[in-house]
């Protein structure tokens, strides 16, 4: 009735019903890191109640992890209390706790070419795949894990774009669009498989870490920190800002609901703007009326003229 072995029949019975590998490995690495650490090895699942529960989440926020680690940590418990409850019957109800809160506003953001640019010159040369991956990342706007599953027969180079499985995606998305590949993102492709050592493997990237370079390369360039993920923000920002509507900009990044793109709708009001400054209509000049640009309140009638009109009445 231990935790751990709760929650390894928990991982178990989660594979049987054809949960993605990825969030089985997840929940499977923060229940391991974290839960079996604090609660121990033996601690019988049938005494755990909500103080431990917060006690447990004081832990995570002592260790000075994100808001959002320790609330998937909190998951992983809830996951296996739920089963031990729903599934084996081995509790009456689940004592719960509340997430720790997380800011709305993303942390991420968006470089501009001359950012990205100066990036990629200060990255060591000779890490020659963690500069094509960056490339690749920057040009396609897709998630680190998706690109790192790449297999070269998801390419359709005649069509010249990828699709990426289902369960390869965030969340299994069900709505699966192909990812276009522009010239720098298709060239780089064909690099890499023109290598001698690329034709016996079916992926694509050797799955090799390449935040080492990145940081490196980010600290020469004086940009500060930057994540995996400002690269796919930047894609965005870059799309929407050369034209691409927000339903675009959702299907290039692989999102399900404008909500997920609104962080580029700044861009969008500029370009508002900038459209209406262009259109400058002006009256006609007709006797008796003003001629330019209208008025915010509206064409104006000359003083002489509404006097006439008044008479006319």
């Amino acid at each position: 009735m231990s935790l751990k072995a709760v929650a390894q029949r928990m991982l178990r019975h989660k594979e049987a019903d054809g949960k993605r590998p990825r969030t089985i490995d997840v929940l499977a690495n923060d229940l391991d890191k974290h839960g079996a650490k604090f609660f121990g090895p033996t601690r019988d699942i049938r005494t755990l109640r909500r103080a431990d529960l917060e006690a447990f989440k004081s832990h995570l926020h002592g260790l000075g992890l994100a808001p959002v680690t320790i609330n998937n940590n909190l998951t992983a418990i809830r996951q296996t209390l739920k089963h031990a409850w729903r599934v084996e019957g081995l509790m009456e109800s689940v004592p719960d706790v509340p997430n720790v809160r997380v800011s709305q506003q993303s942390k991420g953001r968006a470089l501009t070419p001359e950012e990205f640019g100066a990036l990629f010159a200060s990255v060591d040369p000779r890490a020659t795949e963690a500069k094509e991956w960056l490339l690749f990342l920057v040009n396609t706007g897709m998630r680190k894990g998706e690109t790192l599953a790449i297999r070269w027969d998801w390419i359709d180079w005649t069509k010249r774009e990828l699709t990426v499985p289902a369960e390869f995606r965030k969340g299994g998305a069900r709505k699966v669009v192909p990812v276009p590949l522009n010239d720098v993102a298709l060239g780089i492709l064909r690099a890499r498989r023109e290598r001698p050592w690329q034709p016996s493997l079916n992926r694509v990237w050797k799955q090799q870490k390449h935040d080492k370079a990145r940081n490196s390369g980010a600290s020469r360039a004086g940009l500060g920190r930057i994540r995996n993920h400002d690269l796919r923000h930047t894609f965005g920002s870059m799309a929407h800002a050369s034209g691409a509507s927000l339903p675009e900009v959702r299907d290039l990044l692989g999102h399900t609901t404008l909500a997920m793109v609104s962080r580029y709708a700044h861009t969008y009001s500029g370009r508002l703007h900038e459209t209406a400054a262009k259109v400058q209509i002006g009256v006609p000049s007709v006797p008796g009326e003003c001629v330019g640009p209208a008025s915010p309140d509206g064409p104006q009638v000359a003083p002489v003229e509404r006097k006439r009109r008044k008479a006319s009445r």
